[in-house]
């Protein structure tokens, strides 16, 4: 079912965290050096709790359990009720509100603290995300009317109770707002907006081997004697190189793959 609802994550994210083990451990610093357990329990998503004793090879890999959760999720909903209609919007909105009611009001009367590892290890606090991703979906697609949008200050006030981090909650808001903004016209196909768009569509893979592969380019060429201004510059040139690389050869393979193996959904279907 995760596969069904994100086709080129699994390869994806399998083959950026070996790419980002051997590169840190044979280039770079003692601060990034991961051993075989640690590749192991990054391979096998592990959930946060279960990494006391052990580092992620990439620690920006952190959201990657919460992507498989979501995507699992929505595979679920699929076929049910809940995947169309007031249902769905019922189902998104308690994404957003359970979440806070649960921290206000259930974790505090937890002594032991199991509650709240399970609250953290199943990415409770961060499905607000999940839901406004969906709600743009719905609006940027004709499915749903103007009352969706109500989603986006929603998100942002669940996103600052969670985190407390005002800057970032606010930059959620306007980033969605930009989403929105831009769904109610016709898609920009300006040759000045090509670069973006072709940058946009490899923003998985930049994100997937940007953060320690990032910082193995960077001490290489300190090392070197290379100015922070080519530092930066290499690191951010070596990203979007792989990147791109780890898209066409790894996650749009994989997706192809994917959807051609399942089955023609009928026209009605395709329809709802």
């Amino acid at each position: 079912m995760v596969v069904a609802a994100q086709p080129s994550w699994p390869d994806a994210a399998a083959v950026a965290s070996v790419l980002a083990y051997v590169l840190t451990r044979w280039f770079g610093p003692d601060a990034l050096q991961r051993d075989s357990e640690d590749l192991t329990a990054t391979l096998l998503i592990l959930p946060p709790s279960l990494l006391d004793e052990l580092d992620l090879v990439d620690p920006s890999y952190w959201t990657v359990p919460l992507q498989v959760m979501a995507f699992a999720a929505a595979a679920m909903l699929w076929r049910t009720r809940c995947s169309s209609g007031w249902w769905l919007r019922v189902v998104l909105w308690a994404a957003v509100v359970s979440p806070v009611v649960i921290s206000a009001v259930v974790l505090p009367l937890d002594g032991s603290g199991t509650l709240a590892t399970l609250h953290g290890d199943l990415g409770v606090h961060r499905t607000h995300l999940f839901a406004v991703g969906a709600a743009l979906w719905l609006w940027a697609t004709g499915r749903s009317g103007h009352t969706i949008l109500l989603m986006i200050p929603a998100a942002v006030a669940a996103h600052h109770f969670h985190t407390g981090d005002l800057p970032s909650s606010l930059a959620l808001g306007v980033a969605c707002g930009l989403i929105a903004a831009a769904a109610t016209g016709p898609d920009w196909s300006h040759p000045a907006l090509r670069p973006l768009i072709w940058l946009a569509g490899t923003s998985y893979g930049i994100y997937l081997v940007n953060h320690n592969i990032g910082y193995t380019v960077m001490y290489q060429l300190h090392h070197a004697g290379a100015s922070p201004v080519v530092q930066s510059a290499a690191m951010i040139t070596a990203s979007i190189t792989l990147g791109w690389l780890h898209t066409r050869t790894v996650e749009q393979p994989a997706a192809r793959w994917v959807a051609s193996t399942r089955p023609r959904q009928p026209d009605t279907a395709a329809a709802r």
